[in-house]
């Protein structure tokens, strides 16, 4: 009895490595496919019927032959945006008016106007790398607060008179 089972076992073992050795020859014959489609598209390997024969009425057969020879790779290089902040431009500097705006309590009460500069100043972010880029920073300073009889002309750093 012991026997017969040992038998089945072995059969099912077979069976097991059967399936095992189909299944890796099937993997080897789809990495053969793609290597040759690979290495000869001109082939136009398409419409393959399941004997491995062109669906059309002629057979034909195709013998390729694969060559390496030695490759030179070129390497593009790319050119970064910047490498110190002055290649990204110049400080700019604008003057403009403001009303200077006092808020005492709840009531809002509108003031004097000013003359605020307004600087742009260019940076290189991560200079001299595939990722540098250009950027402005921006600020915004009050440099006059005129005074009575004195108005505020956009363009101009002070005040001026009225």
């Amino acid at each position: 009895m012991k026997s017969g089972i040992l038998w089945i076992k072995i059969f099912r073992m077979n069976n097991l490595v059967s399936l095992i050795i189909t299944g890796l020859i099937l993997f080897l014959v789809i990495i053969s496919l793609t290597k040759i489609i690979t290495y000869a598209p001109e082939l136009n390997i398409t419409n393959i019927t399941k004997d491995g024969t062109s669906p059309s009425t002629t057979t034909t057969k195709t013998t390729i032959t694969v060559t390496t020879t030695p490759t030179t790779s070129t390497t593009t290089k790319i050119k970064p945006a910047c490498f110190m902040n002055s290649d990204c431009g110049v400080i700019h500097d604008e003057y403009v008016c403001k009303v200077e705006v006092k808020t005492p309590g709840e009531v809002l009460e509108f003031g004097r106007p000013a003359v605020y500069r307004v600087r742009r100043i260019p940076i290189c972010i991560n200079p001299g790398t595939p990722m540098a880029r250009c950027d402005i920073l921006r600020s915004e300073i009050r440099v006059d607060l005129c005074k009575e009889g004195e108005k505020c002309v956009p363009g101009e750093p002070e005040c001026v008179k009225e």
